[in-house]
């Protein structure tokens, strides 16, 4: 997420230009996901920008082209969800939203990794979070290192059990959204 000062610029800024240039020039996982207009930047005392503050006033800010909330569709995203809302203090997370986009960053993104080694038993490493920065696609990452743990352990009833329950909370899942279609 970038934070700007419209009184900083001359002219409003082309965000979609300025999203396309910082992807030719730095790593994808660099490119804010988001561009927040501010009023001004908040100060702590030692006359930093404040970054808890700034993302205060992003909340409720989606990133550009973000698509609508979509709740947690698996057990897998429901824990990831739950440790994304306690570790970022947000309120909500959808499958779709971007861990660094709310605020998100390399220590937080490292106290993820520990709540979910503590909590589901499953090494992720810190360069595959980056590379993974939706809840859906950290569930996947998650789902992977779960079965390649139980298949490791030579727990093949655990790995199918894993693989049933997924399955079948998959079909409830599409179930419920027909039913809702109606």
């Amino acid at each position: 997420m970038a934070f700007f000062r419209p009184a900083d610029l001359q002219e409003a800024p082309d965000l979609g230009a300025l999203s396309r240039y910082l992807a030719a020039k730095v790593p994808e996982f660099m490119v804010p996901s988001a561009f927040v207009e501010v009023d001004a930047l908040p100060l702590g005392a030692t006359g930093k920008v404040d970054r808890r503050l700034l993302v205060d006033q992003a909340s409720g800010v989606r990133a550009r082209g973000d698509r609508p909330y979509l709740a947690p569709r698996t057990p897998t995203e429901e824990t990831l969800a739950r440790i994304w809302t306690e570790v970022l203090s947000a309120e909500r997370v959808g499958v779709h939203d971007d861990f660094f986009a709310l605020g998100g960053h390399s220590l937080l993104a490292t106290r993820l990794l520990a709540r979910l080694r503590l909590e589901l038993g499953v090494e992720v490493a810190l360069h595959q979070l980056f590379g993974a920065a939706t809840l859906e696609a950290q569930a996947e990452l998650v789902e992977t290192a779960l079965v390649a743990a139980a298949a490791e352990s030579g727990s093949l009833e655990e790995l199918l059990d894993l693989l049933e329950e997924e399955e079948s909370e998959a079909e409830e899942g599409a179930r419920l959204a027909l039913s809702a279609g109606r």
